[in-house]
């Protein structure tokens, strides 16, 4: 997409963070935007800050694991502010910490819930009206660095996040022939407070010693207001990738080369006996 001005956007958990921030840069850009959250006051919040230069503003309360919620939401949306154009899946949680076989089933469960089928339902609901619409638009879902780099204790998290950008890398090649197109945002250190809404929707999915980390990382990161413009500037050049640092190519390499490495090893022709000749 290359111009925001009048379209109809939805971000999912954007009463605040990235999503919140994401919301900020397309009303700066005139879109009117509908955004979703669990917490009545801080959607309460956020669309009065959005609203606050007269931007037409759309809050939505519901659970982003919920498919018939999402359904709901977007015959909403598309009721009140009008044909959807840019889609932001952006709910998430962290979880990290935990070794895999001590991670409680329950808690793998909530990941999966929230930051998969969140975005799958999230696509189910909405690219059908997309693409009736038979306007330009774009699909924007939020993965992790961790989906590209995985770290100790971060099973539940690097997995389903790695998951992620597979799904939006599908969803790149089924829209190619369509007015839509998608990218994928991997966010590191961003000023958001996801570990703690993390452990409020998932009580104990970050124990205190990761909780302390990961915040103290998250302190020093972007303002997450930073990130949702750049997005939108990489969405208008065309990119599907759409890192917020540079921190961690080395590493990537490294695990992408030893894949290329393995592959080549693989590359074995086996030698198919001839027919037997027909009498």
């Amino acid at each position: 997409m290359k111009d925001y001005k009048n379209i109809t956007s939805l971000i999912s958990g954007a009463s605040s963070g990235i999503g919140l921030g994401l919301a900020k840069a397309l009303v700066g850009q005139g879109a009117r935007v509908a955004i979703t959250g669990t917490n009545d006051a801080k959607l309460a919040a956020a669309s009065a800050a959005l609203a606050a230069g007269g931007a037409k503003v759309l809050a939505l309360k519901f659970d982003v694991a919920d498919e018939v919620a999402w359904r709901d939401a977007a015959r909403r949306v598309e009721s009140e502010l009008g044909p959807i154009q840019f889609l932001g899946l952006n709910a998430g949680i962290g979880m990290t910490g935990r070794a895999i076989e001590s991670t409680p089933t329950a808690a793998w469960r909530t990941s999966i819930d929230i930051n998969f089928m969140g975005v799958v339902h999230g696509l189910q609901a909405c690219l059908p009206g997309m693409k009736a619409a038979g306007l330009p638009g774009h699909v924007m879902i939020t993965s992790s660095i961790g989906g590209v780099i995985t770290t100790q204790g971060g099973g539940a998290y690097n997995a389903i996040k790695a998951a992620v950008i597979a799904l939006a890398e599908v969803l790149r090649t089924e829209l190619a022939a369509t007015l839509l197109t998608a990218s994928v945002l991997c966010p590191q250190a961003v000023r958001t407070d996801l570990p703690n809404n993390s452990n409020r929707r998932s009580p104990g999915s970050m124990p205190e010693a990761a909780l302390g980390r990961i915040n103290a990382m998250l302190e020093l990161g972007l303002d997450p207001s930073d990130v949702g413009t750049y997005a939108l500037e990489r969405i208008r050049a065309g990119d599907f990738y759409i890192f917020t640092h540079n921190v961690g190519e080395d590493v990537a390499a490294a695990r992408f080369e030893g894949m290329r490495a393995a592959m080549r090893l693989g590359a074995i022709v086996h030698a198919v006996p001839p027919r037997p000749a027909l009498e």
